[in-house]
C-alpha cells in the first residue's frame, strides 16, 4: 500500500507495516491522536523514539499543560512563525482557529510578527498594545523568542518577568517547555523536509 511521500529520507508509511515496534510505536501515537502524523512517519527509521517522544507530547500540550489550550497554540504557532516550519504552523494554526473561533484572525497574525511583537512588548508602559493577547500572552512570546534565538542569553531576570505577570513556577516550566519541544518538531521538520498534512487527513485526527 503506497501513501504519499513523508519525507527526503527513506521512511516506512503505516500501511506498509505489518508488526513489529513500529507498527506498535505507530499504534501508541494513534491511540492518542487518531493518525499517524507525517512528523512521526518521518522518524520510521527510529521507532524506539517514537513512543516517548509520544508520551512526552501527550503530557505537554493540547490542553495537558497548565497554560490552557489557547496559550499553548499561541506559543506553539509564533515560534513556528519564527522558525519559518510550514508543518507546524499550518497544523496549530488550524488547531488555534478551532479554539478561537471568531476572534482568531485578530491574533494570528500579529503573533507570526515578530517585529510587531517586540515592539509592543518594549513600549514603555510594558502593556499589550495587540488586541486579542494580553499582558502575560506577550511576556510569554516574548521569552519564547529569546529562547528560540539566544538560548545562551537567557538569565534569571527572563523569568523574573514572567513572575511579574502571574506565571507560577510550573507555568515557566511549561512554557520552557513547550518552546523547547515546539523547536525539536520544527528543526526535525525542516531538515528532513515534511511538508504540512494533507488537508482531509489532518481533519479526521481527534479533536482536544
Amino acid at each position: 500500500m503506497s501513501e504519499e511521500r513523508s519525507a527526503w529520507i527513506h521512511t516506512v508509511p503505516e500501511g506498509n507495516v505489518s508488526g513489529g515496534d513500529l507498527a506498535e510505536a505507530y499504534g501508541h501515537y494513534r491511540d492518542f491522536m487518531g493518525y499517524v502524523s507525517k512528523f512521526i512517519t518521518a522518524l520510521s527509521l527510529r521507532p524506539e523514539v517514537i513512543s516517548p517522544l509520544t508520551d512526552f507530547q501527550s503530557s505537554l500540550g493540547f490542553g495537558s499543560s497548565s497554560l490552557g489550550k489557547r496559550r499553548e497554540e499561541i506559543l506553539n504557532v509564533s515560534v513556528s512563525a519564527l522558525n519559518q516550519c510550514s508543518y507546524c504552523q499550518v497544523s496549530h494554526t488550524y488547531s488555534l482557529r478551532r479554539i478561537l473561533g471568531d476572534d482568531a484572525d485578530q491574533i494570528i497574525d500579529p503573533i507570526c510578527n515578530w517585529e510587531l511583537l517586540i515592539d509592543a512588548a518594549t513600549t514603555a508602559d510594558r502593556g499589550s498594545s495587540i488586541e486579542g493577547l494580553d499582558e502575560g500572552d506577550l511576556s510569554m512570546l516574548t521569552f519564547a523568542h529569546k529562547l528560540t534565538t539566544t538560548p545562551g542569553s537567557m538569565h534569571e531576570s527572563d523569568i523574573s518577568m514572567l513572575r511579574e505577570y502571574g506565571f507560577t513556577d510550573t507555568n515557566i516550566l511549561d512554557i520552557v517547555l513547550l518552546t523547547s519541544w515546539r523547536n525539536f518538531v520544527n528543526r526535525v521538520c525542516e531538515a528532513l523536509g515534511v511538508e504540512p498534512e494533507n488537508k482531509e487527513r489532518f481533519l479526521a485526527r481527534k479533536a482536544f
